[in-house]
């Protein structure tokens, strides 16, 4: 996925930590192929000029199985905890509220203890909810999947990034079908945002969005 003569691009690095589909890798193709548009190039070398160009002429679905894998993890669950308070705002069901506010104080430090117990609040919920697989994406975002007594297993380095995609879905898939195409488009922008911003990551920065 190297542009000819160049180092591997920021973009292409990305790609390779999934298998996209080919709508996403026909899109990259082409803007490889057209950079002598300066909209083109910057898609090819700068990750979020490529979402941007993944939302706008590709399908947001593809835009945030991307971010997925490019944000970093911490940056990763915050912005779903953003989505998820977009969403259930401003008054959580209690175990939704149990779950965010796990995965806020994960955020802020995050700890194993932490990270355990966003996966314990997630689990009342179940993977099957958004928020319970935010919790599995937090708790696969690093450390042993094992319990603490025993050998390290870690995670694959894709599964994070998959139970967030799995968020989105289920998010998306819990509203009024015809809703989803503006809520994908509202969460990849929150995505960039996230990239873009200097964090604050806590429950009064979150409950202020």
């Amino acid at each position: 996925m190297s542009h000819a003569g160049t180092m591997e691009s920021r973009v292409a690095a990305v790609l390779r930590r999934y298998q996209p589909n080919e709508s996403t890798l026909k899109l990259y193709r082409e803007a490889v192929r057209d950079m002598d548009d300066p909209q083109m190039a910057a898609a090819v070398q700068k990750p979020a000029a490529f979402v941007a160009l993944l939302a706008r002429e590709g399908e947001p679905t593809d835009a945030v199985e991307f971010l997925a894998r490019w944000l970093p993890p911490r940056q990763r669950i915050w912005w779903g905890c953003l989505a998820l308070w977009y969403l259930y705002r401003p008054e959580p069901p209690s175990a939704v509220d149990t779950v965010l506010a796990a995965l806020v104080r994960w955020v802020e430090e995050p700890t194993d203890a932490n990270r355990r117990s966003a996966r314990a609040a997630g689990d009342a919920l179940g993977s099957g909810h958004p928020a319970g697989a935010l919790a599995l994406a937090a708790f696969w975002s690093g450390g042993s999947m094992s319990a603490p007594h025993l050998p390290e297993v870690l995670p694959p380095a894709d599964l994070s990034p998959q139970a967030l995609v799995s968020t989105f879905r289920l998010a998306v898939n819990s509203q009024p079908a015809d809703r989803s195409q503006a809520l994908y488009q509202y969460f990849v922008k929150l995505g960039l945002d996230v990239a873009a911003e200097p964090m604050h990551w806590d429950q009064t920065s979150m409950r202020s969005r």
